[in-house]
């Protein structure tokens, strides 16, 4: 009885230690969020990824691997302005599994998100998905979320109403430049 509890315990160890190491993680997120002017801020989600190993570009379509995209979970004083723009090394090539042209990156890909800030305070709540592979596999889509509350820096209010703005008045400008003479 016991040899067989050693037995099961050891099987039990050595599933274990195999589902783990089936567990790959080929691509390393950072991400950064700041306010680049009044109203503005740019979220980066930064990846270094393992060699042999691709992540595919974002705006691919329906009909092949998993795009990266910009998932919104929660939003307040704050709105995606634009798309998703990826930047690095985009690396364009048919690939005969999916029938299609692919666009992906290796090594380094930062994917960024534009966003106005309506409100003095702001709470982003989103994730990146992406999908990855090598030359054999590939990962089930994947997520890396991004979680942010903070006091924005709007752009100021102009302090007289539109309709009482005053037409612009003719100015006199000296022309100071100097011609070259022969």
């Amino acid at each position: 009885m016991f040899s067989r509890l050693i037995t099961a315990l050891l099987a039990l160890a050595f599933c274990s230690v195999n589902a783990l190491a089936q567990m790959v993680e080929p691509v390393h997120f950072s991400t950064s969020f700041k306010q680049t002017e009044p109203g503005v801020a740019i979220l980066s989600f930064d990846a270094n990824i393992d060699d042999g190993w691709h992540v595919y570009s974002s705006g691919l379509g329906n009909d092949g691997p998993i795009s990266a995209s910009l998932i919104v979970n929660q939003l307040s004083g704050a709105e995606p302005d634009g798309p998703l723009t990826p930047r690095g090394k985009e690396i364009k090539t048919f690939d005969k599994m999916f029938g299609m042209e692919l666009r992906y990156f290796e090594t380094k890909v930062s994917f960024q998100q534009k966003f106005k800030l309506t409100s003095e305070q702001f709470n982003v709540d989103v994730s990146l998905e992406y999908g990855a592979c090598d030359d054999q596999n590939c990962l089930p889509p994947t997520h890396v979320d991004f979680r942010r509350s903070g006091t924005a820096v709007l752009p100021k209010a102009d302090s007289e109403p539109a309709d009482s703005v005053k037409p612009a008045q003719p100015v006199a400008v000296a022309d100071t430049a100097k011609a070259d003479t022969l």
